[in-house]
């Protein structure tokens, strides 16, 4: 049994539970308790409260990307394990100084905050990814993360206006530093995503691909509210094109015009937001 909690998000299921302009999810296996992202405020931690759910007690942290959105109050979780244990896993490129270029040309950093002296310092103990394919766990070795993702469809070019600092260099943003958790069902994978910048069906084609089983579930961020209704429209019909996808609870930066598309188009659209459960044999 695979339960995914939604601690934050953009909005809010329950009166008692606050929304804020980021994502965090609890994931609970067999044997693990997953924390993805946290947000970039304390949300994580008083919606989780209040939702009966003990985000501290997760033995495993993942960073799905270097943006504040989803890692500045990751230092909130720190502060309370001061036992060190859990494993942090964030990908190699994912402290690498990243940027918003606005239209007038002018930068603003969308970075966590969080640095390899940081994480020294508060001795967490953190590994970085770089295979596509990582399995964390030995007890429940098809738990996946993935990372460095193929581009596969034309309608999801990447977007030119994220940059990352490289040394002395400013350079378009691949995100590299992205990752997506992938969870084994019965009849397939439940994927999970922060924000898919690497597209949403990228995503998707490559979690087939690797680890050689349909995705059923797409859970999390697409970041559609960066793209018009033309890419909106063609992601859905990509889901729509899968039967064996039942689940598809995008939510975060996929955007309000990109949600009402989905709520009107997507076969198996399913609505998300702090507070929401998914539950997966």
């Amino acid at each position: 049994m695979i339960r995914i909690t939604i601690l934050s998000e953009n909005t809010a299921t329950r009166p008692d539970l606050v929304p804020e302009d980021g994502l965090s999810v609890f994931i609970e296996t067999d044997s693990h308790k997953i924390l993805m992202d946290s947000g970039w405020k304390d949300h994580f931690l008083s919606n989780a409260d209040a939702l009966g759910v003990d985000a501290a007690a997760a033995d495993t942290v993942i960073l799905s990307h270097n943006h504040y959105d989803h890692g500045q109050s990751m230092p909130l979780f720190f502060d309370k394990r001061p036992d060190h244990g859990y494993r942090f896993y964030l990908s190699s490129d994912a402290l690498w100084p990243v940027f918003h270029r606005r239209a007038d040309g002018s930068l603003t950093s969308t970075s966590s905050g969080l640095t390899d002296g940081e994480l020294i310092r508060r001795r967490v103990p953190h590994k970085y990814i770089e295979a596509p394919v990582y399995r964390p766990f030995a007890d429940e070795p098809e738990i996946v993360l993935l990372s460095r993702f193929e581009r596969r469809c034309a309608f999801e070019p990447m977007l030119e206006e994220f940059r990352q600092q490289r040394g002395a260099e400013l350079v378009r943003d691949e995100f590299n530093h992205e990752l997506a958790l992938a969870l084994p069902a019965k009849e397939g994978l439940v994927l999970l995503t922060g924000c898919a910048h690497n597209g949403v069906c990228n995503m998707v084609l490559a979690a087939e691909e690797r680890l050689g089983r349909p995705v059923i579930a797409v859970i999390g961020g697409t970041h559609l509210k960066a793209s018009g209704s033309e890419r909106a429209m063609a992601t859905i019909g990509f889901f729509n094109e899968r039967p064996q996808i039942r689940t598809v609870a995008v939510c975060h930066c996929t955007g309000a015009p990109a949600l009402a598309l989905f709520a009107d188009h997507c076969r198996a659209y399913h609505p998300c937001g702090a507070g929401s459960v998914l539950e997966f044999d």
